[in-house]
């Protein structure tokens, strides 16, 4: 052996022998005194804070309590790390998940073994799961985890999880669908659509994204218990939990406890914003009805989220659907999530809009192909330009390039779109941009023989997916 591997091995061991030991069962003589049902009792309860900080858990403490403290009795376990032992190298099976209970881990992934061009290194803290696509998938580490002090962590591995929650036909249910939706995202989750998974993060599979795409049977489950939740909370009347059971039941509203008090409504929504080279985004600024009325409206092009249906199953639908200027000219550069809550009038609750924004691009410069507006003015007819203007001074400013005003029809009806800036949007989609979108939306010389149809605008790859 190398001098320096001696000088290593030493001052390792120095290092360990001065410090003082996490204890463990085995090292507390008083715990062999207990009965097993006591001792198990004083796991669970050590063990239930630690279960209870992911969602999935703390539902099913809710539904099936027993069942859940024989999880603790038969497949729990401690697992205790001094500074510099590793947890799991990479590209090692794993079957197990991990919670951070104290200490501090790093995780690092290297080009190796990982969709990585140079190595990565994060800090883990305690309340961090480690692991989780391993309870619902046959997981291979891409990275190393090792800690960087003394540290603690809860162990839990699949195969008795599964064999111990599966024993509850309602737990199992659930469990069933949760693992479905959450398989379905890793096996999906790569660039464009979302980052390559790690063993820490697997994009788009938080619980209430998760929750929303399960099927109605399951939601009704959740929600349920969630209604249950705010009743022995004393947070709604009898009345509201009436109307929230009602609405549950029927599918018309999905909700769910997140932490142990916090209650959401859940709403999803997928938001297309197609940018140009130039900066510019292509925004709906309004749409005529079938007597060719014109009524502005600026927002991007957008929609909800159907059942069992994942983020790019939604944009595909969209764009064939609703938004067909788009269908063929457009590729996914990347998605963004955007949550936001707002509070319900109706049931006192927190609604959560689960909002993921699909950053696109033109497959060709000026390939939407649609036909253009003109627009009136005193002067008579010129190109379908914005002149905006700030309500609050007498300043009008002319963009920095004209807009050209789109315009799709399909039964009679036809939807503009416009590129325009980011402070354009923002003006044009405020209560103070109102009156100027209006204005804008009357000045325009349209009929519906101007705008493309559904009939004359076929792309060539009307099969095509988007992404």
């Amino acid at each position: 052996v190398g001098a320096r591997m001696c000088v290593r091995v030493q001052r390792q061991a120095e290092e360990r022998l001065a410090l003082q030991e996490r204890l463990s069962e085995q090292d507390v003589t008083a715990l062999s005194l207990l009965s097993n049902s006591l001792r198990a009792e004083l796991r669970f309860e050590i063990q239930r804070t630690h279960l209870a900080s992911h969602p999935l858990f703390n539902l099913a403490m809710r539904l099936d309590m027993p069942c859940v403290a024989l999880l603790s009795r038969d497949a729990l376990d401690f697992v205790h790390l001094r500074a510099n032992d590793e947890l799991f190298l990479p590209a090692t099976p794993v079957d197990t998940a991990y919670v951070l209970i104290a200490g501090q881990l790093r995780y690092c992934q290297y080009p190796l073994s990982a969709p990585v061009q140079e190595p990565t290194s994060q800090q883990v803290n305690e309340g961090a799961w480690i692991c989780r696509a391993a309870l619902w998938s046959e997981w291979t580490t891409v990275g190393q985890a090792d800690a960087t002090s003394s540290s603690q962590l809860l162990s839990i591995p699949a195969a008795g999880m599964l064999q111990v929650l599966q024993s509850s036909m309602q737990l199992a249910r659930v469990v069933r669908e949760y693992a479905r939706q959450f398989h379905k995202r890793i096996i999906s989750a790569r660039p464009p659509q979302a980052p390559w998974p790690t063993d820490l993060e697997v994009p788009f599979t938080d619980y209430c994204d998760l929750v929303f795409s399960m099927g109605q049977e399951v939601q009704a489950i959740i929600g349920l218990d969630a209604a249950s939740f705010l009743r022995r909370a004393g947070k709604v009347s009898g009345a509201v939990y009436g109307k929230l059971e009602e609405e549950v039941t029927s599918g018309k509203s999905i909700v769910a406890v997140i932490h142990d008090s916090t209650v959401l409504r859940l709403v999803s929504v997928v938001v297309i914003r197609v940018e140009r080279e130039d900066g510019r985004m292509l925004a709906q600024i309004g749409k005529s009805d079938v007597e060719g009325k014109l009524r502005g409206s600026c927002q991007l092009p957008a929609g909800k989220r159907e059942r069992n249906e994942l983020v790019e199953d939604s944009l595909n639908r969209i764009i064939r659907k609703r938004e067909k200027i788009l269908l063929g000219n457009v590729e996914l550069v990347r998605t963004l999530s955007q949550n936001m809550e707002k509070q319900s009038p109706e049931f006192g609750i927190q609604t959560r809009y689960l909002r993921t924004v699909c950053v696109m691009r033109l497959r060709q410069e000026d390939c939407l192909g649609a036909a253009r507006c003109d627009m009136v003015t005193d002067e008579g007819c010129i190109s379908s330009s914005l002149i905006m203007c700030d309500k609050t001074s007498s300043r009008r400013r002319e963009p920095e390039k004209a807009q050209e005003v789109l315009a799709y029809s399909e039964n009679g009806t036809a939807t503009f779109y416009a590129w325009l800036t980011q402070s354009e949007f923002e003006l044009l989609s405020r209560p103070s941009g109102e009156a100027t979108l209006q204005d804008w939306m009357a000045s325009l010389r349209w009929t519906d023989q101007q705008a493309h149809t559904e009939e004359e605008y076929q792309p060539d790859d009307f099969k095509k997916q988007i992404v």
